[in-house]
C-alpha cells in the first residue's frame, strides 16, 4: 500500500503505513489541504453575450439606433426598422427607412428617418411625415417633438395629416436631449441649451444621452459628465481603472442605476458591482459602437455596423462553470488519448465546424489535463474523471513506447518521450508527416504511427507532473502502478544516462532537453565566469537569470518522482547530490536576479507554467520540512510579482504548500470573470488609456503594467502573458478549458474551494 502523509497546520502529521527504519520514506508525499482561508462556492452573475450578426436573425445588419420601450427592444438599421420576436432570437421587421435617430418615451419606441417621425407601441406603428430638407436628431416631447434639420431646430405639433411649427432657433444640432422641460443639443463639439438659461461651458463634445432623474449625460473628450436640468454639473467621470478605459463616446443610455457608454471601439457599462468594457469580436460583432441601450430586464444592447449584442446576466456557480467546461473537454479528443488544447475552426462562429490536429506539446497539454481528472477524481469520487484520465494515460505510454523501438533498433536505451504520435486513421494529419525528416515511421500493435523527435524539456515537465499525480489519485490496481514504475525508471536511467542532456536518435542532445550543470552560477555570474572561464558566459547567464531556477525545479521534482514511485534510492541519492553538490537547491530560490519573473522585459510565462509543474511535483516529494519551506518562501517570492495577474493556478499551487492566504480572493473574482467562450479571438486593447505601459516584452510587443479583467483580455492559457495589448485572431483556434479545470479542481482538491 502506498503511504501517504497529509502534514497540516500546527505541526501535526496524519500517515498511513510505517516509516522507514533507514531514511525517508518514499511511498509518503506532503499535501496541505487545511487552510486559513477558503472560498464557498455560492451563486455569482456572469454575462453571457447573444449575437445578432446574420440576415437570419437581423435581415439588415448596419445598424444605427436600439431602444428598449415597455417589453420590446427595437433595432432601427439603414434599411428598416425591426423588433425583437417573442421568441428572443431573431428581429422581426416592422417598418421601413433609413433610421438616423431613435429615443423611448414610455412604452413607445420613436425613430426617425430622414422625413419621417415612426411611433412603434403594443405592436402598432404610426408614421408621421414632416416637412422637412433632412432630419439630422430629434427629441419627443410629449404631443409635440424637436426636429434638428441643417441650419435650424424646430419645435412642431403633428396636427391631423401635417404639422404645426411652434418655435425655431438657428442651429446645427446633430444630438438633441429633452431634460425635463429644457431642451439641449450638440452643436458642432458644445453643448448648446435652446432657451434663456445659463449654457454648459464644454468644447471637445462626443455625444449626450438622457439621464435618470431628469440630467444630461455628457460625454467629452476627456471626461463623462452628469449636468441637472439647471445646467449645473452634478458628477464627472475621468479615464480609470474603476470607471471607463477611453473616451471616443458615441452613445450613453442610463437605466436602473447602470449607464452603458458606447465608443468608437466597444462599449463599457457602469454600475455598482463595477465597470465591464464589451469590445471584440468574443462580445460585439464589430469594434465600433454606434448605439446602446438597456433592456427592462437589465440586459445590456450593443449596435454596431455589422448587427447587435445582448448582453444578458446569467446566474452559475464555479462547479456548474467547471462542469460545462467538462464537457468541453469531450470535444477535444485525438487518437483516443490526446487532449488536443488548441483546435482549428473552420468557421469562427460554429463551434462544430473545429477539427483536430497535432501540436509539439501534445504531450505536455494532455498531461495537465490528466492531473486535472485525478484531482476531480479524487475529490469527488466520480468514476468518469477517472475514466478520461486512465483513457489519456494509455496514449502517454505510447509516447515512450513507440520511439523506443527505433532507438532500441539504433543499439540505444528506451526511455525517450516522443513530443507528438500521430497515427494512420487521421487522415491528413498523419499524411502530412510523410516528407518530414523529424518524424519518423514506427508500426506498434498493428498500427502505423509518426513520433516526432527533437523533444524538449517542457514536455517531460508534463509528463512528470501528470504521471505521479494519475500514480497517487487515479491508479487503482497494482498492475496499473506496475505500468508506471516500469516506465518512469525508463525516462528517468535515460536522462541520468545522458548526463542529464536529452539524446535524440542521432546520439546528439535535442535543442532544448537540458538540465546539465544548472547550478554554476548559484554564486553570481562573477564567480561563475571566474571559474568556468568567459567562454562559460552563457550559460553562466542562462542559470543565473531563470533558466537554473525553472530547469532546477523539474529535474529535482522528476528524480523526486521517479524515487517516489520506483522506491529506488539512486534517484534520491541523484536528487541529493544535484541539490547539494551541484548548487541545484540554491539555483531553485526565486531572487531578484531571476529575470524570467522580476523583470518586465524578460519575464517569461510559459516557464512560469512550466515552473508551477515542476514545483508542484517537487513539493509533493519533498521528504525533508525544512526543503519544503525553502520551495514555499520560493513559490511565495515568485507571487510578489505575479500578483497583480491573479492566476487561480499559481494560488492552487502555492496552497500546496502554504497554509495561510495569499490571494484566494483574486483567484475566485478570476474564475468568475474568465469567459466560457474558449476561442482566441483578436482581443486588441490599443485604445485603452486606463493602465500605463511597461517595457516591451521578450517578443517586443507593447504590454500594459497591470491586468485588466479576464473578460477583456486574450483567451488565456497559463502560458502566455495577460500583460499584451493585442493578441489573438479573428480567424480563432478553440482552446481546451484545461486552465480553468486545472485551477478549479486543485483548489477544490486542496481544500481552498469548498466542496
Amino acid at each position: 500500500m502506498r503511504r501517504a502523509c497529509l502534514f497540516l497546520l500546527l505541526g501535526s502529521i496524519a500517515c498511513s503505513g510505517e516509516s522507514s527504519p533507514t531514511g525517508p520514506d518514499h511511498e509518503a508525499f506532503f499535501e496541505q489541504r487545511t487552510h486559513d482561508v477558503t472560498h464557498t462556492d455560492v451563486p455569482f452573475e456572469i454575462d453571457r453575450p447573444t449575437w445578432f450578426r446574420t440576415p437570419e436573425v437581423l435581415e439588415t445588419l448596419d445598424a444605427t439606433a436600439i431602444v428598449a420601450a415597455g417589453t420590446d427592444v427595437y433595432v432601427g438599421t439603414t434599411d428598416g426598422i425591426f423588433r425583437l420576436g417573442d421568441s428572443g432570437d431573431a428581429f422581426v421587421r416592422v417598418a421601413e427607412g433609413s433610421v438616423v435617430d431613435a429615443q423611448a418615451s414610455g412604452d413607445s419606441a420613436f425613430f426617425a428617418t430622414r422625413s419621417e417621425v415612426i411611433e412603434l407601441s403594443a405592436g402598432t406603428v404610426e408614421v408621421r411625415t414632416v416637412p422637412t430638407a433632412s432630419i439630422a436628431a430629434f427629441a419627443i416631447d410629449g404631443d409635440d417633438v424637436y426636429i434638428a434639420e441643417p441650419g435650424r431646430v424646430a419645435r412642431v405639433r403633428f396636427v391631423g395629416q401635417g404639422t404645426e411649427q411652434l418655435a425655431v432657433d438657428t442651429a446645427s444640432a446633430s444630438q438633441l436631449v429633452l431634460v425635463g422641460a429644457t431642451l439641449f443639443g450638440r452643436v458642432d463639439d458644445r453643448v448648446v441649451r435652446f432657451d434663456e438659461g445659463p449654457q454648459i461651458d464644454l468644447s471637445d463634445v462626443h455625444t449626450i444621452g438622457a439621464g435618470e432623474g431628469d440630467t444630461l449625460l455628457v460625454g467629452t473628450a476627456d471626461r463623462l459628465l452628469r449636468y441637472g436640468e439647471d445646467g449645473q454639473e452634478l458628477e464627472s467621470w475621468s479615464i480609470g481603472a474603476d470607471t471607463f478605459p477611453s473616451t471616443d463616446f458615441t452613445s450613453i443610455h442610463e437605466r436602473g442605476g447602470v449607464r452603458l457608454v458606447g465608443h468608437t471601439i466597444g462599449a463599457t457599462a457602469f454600475s455598482a458591482d463595477g465597470t465591464d468594457h464589451y469590445h471584440s469580436k468574443r462580445w460585439i460583432p464589430a469594434q465600433r459602437v454606434t448605439a446602446v441601450a438597456l433592456g427592462p430586464d437589465g440586459e445590456r444592447w450593443i449596435a454596431t455596423p455589422e448587427g447587435v449584442t445582448r448582453v444578458a446576466n446569467v446566474t452559475t456557480t464555479l462547479a456548474q462553470r467547471a462542469a460545462e467546461d467538462e464537457l468541453r473537454v469531450d470535444g477535444h479528443w485525438r487518437m483516443d488519448g490526446f487532449v488536443d488544447d488548441s483546435m482549428g475552426m473552420a468557421e469562427p462562429y460554429d463551434l462544430d465546424s473545429a477539427f483536430t490536429g497535432d501540436h509539439d506539446n501534445d504531450g505536455l497539454w494532455t498531461e495537465m489535463q490528466i492531473g486535472t481528472w485525478c484531482y476531480a477524481y479524487a475529490a469527488t469520487g466520480d468514476e468518469a474523471f477517472y475514466t478520461k484520465a486512465r483513457r489519456a494515460m494509455d496514449v502517454m505510454f505510447l509516447q515512450i513506447d513507440i520511439p523506443g523501438q527505433a532507438f532500441e533498433r539504433a543499439g540505444m536505451k528506451r526511455g525517450f518521450i516522443t513530443r507528438s504520435l500521430v497515427r494512420d486513421d487521421e487522415g491528413a494529419v498523419f499524411e502530412d508527416k510523410v516528407p518530414r525528416d523529424n518524424w519518423h515511421l514506427e508500426t506498434y500493435a498493428g498500427r502505423d504511427y509518426y513520433w516526432k523527435d527533437d523533444t524538449s524539456s517542457d514536455e517531460y515537465a508534463g509528463h512528470y507532473f501528470g504521471i505521479p499525480i494519475f500514480y497517487d489519485l487515479c491508479a487503482k490496481t497494482d498492475d496499473e502502478r506496475q505500468e508506471i514504475r516500469d516506465r518512469i525508471r525508463l525516462t528517468t536511467d535515460y536522462l541520468i544516462d545522458g548526463d542529464y542532456l536529452l539524446i535524440d536518435l542521432d546520439g546528439q542532445p535535442t535543442t532544448h532537453g537540458d538540465w546539465k550543470d544548472l547550478g554554476v552560477a548559484a554564486n553570481g555570474l562573477d564567480a561563475c565566469t571566474d571559474q568556468h572561464g568567459i567562454d562559460y558566459a552563457a550559460k553562466c547567464i542562462e542559470s543565473r537569470h531563470g533558466g537554473g531556477w525553472l530547469n532546477g525545479a523539474e529535474i529535482l521534482g522528476h528524480l523526486l518522482a521517479a524515487w517516489h514511485i520506483t522506491g529506488d534510492s539512486k534517484y534520491y541519492d541523484e536528487y541529493e547530490r544535484l541539490y547539494t553538490e551541484e548548487d541545484y537547491g540554491r539555483i531553485v530560490q526565486t531572487i531578484e536576479d531571476t529575470f524570467t519573473v522580476t523583470k518586465p522585459a524578460f519575464a517569461n510565462h510559459s516557464d512560469h507554467e512550466l515552473a508551477m509543474l515542476a514545483f508542484t511535483t517537487l513539493i509533493r516529494y519533498e521528504p525533508d520540512p525544512e526543503r519544503r519551506k525553502r520551495y514555499e518562501e520560493s513559490l511565495l517570492f515568485f507571487y510578489e510579482y505575479e500578483r497583480e495577474e491573479h492566476n487561480p493556478w499559481q494560488i492552487a499551487v502555492i496552497g500546496t504548500v502554504h497554509a495561510g492566504d495569499v490571494d484566494l480572493a483574486g483567484a475566485i473574482d478570476t474564475l468568475m470573470h474568465m469567459p466560457p467562450d474558449w476561442r482566441t479571438w483578436r482581443v486588441d486593447n490599443e485604445h485603452r488609456q486606463d493602465a500605463d505601459r511597461w517595457p516591451r516584452d521578450r517578443h517586443d510587443e507593447p504590454q500594459f503594467s497591470r491586468v485588466f479583467p479576464y473578460d477583456e483580455i486574450r483567451t488565456m492559457k497559463w502560458n502566455g502573458s495577460p500583460y499584451v495589448v493585442a493578441n489573438g485572431s479573428d480567424r480563432p483556434r478553440l482552446l481546451a478549458p484545461t486552465p480553468y479545470l486545472l485551477a478549479y479542481w486543485m483548489l477544490r482538491y486542496y481544500g481552498l474551494i469548498e466542496g
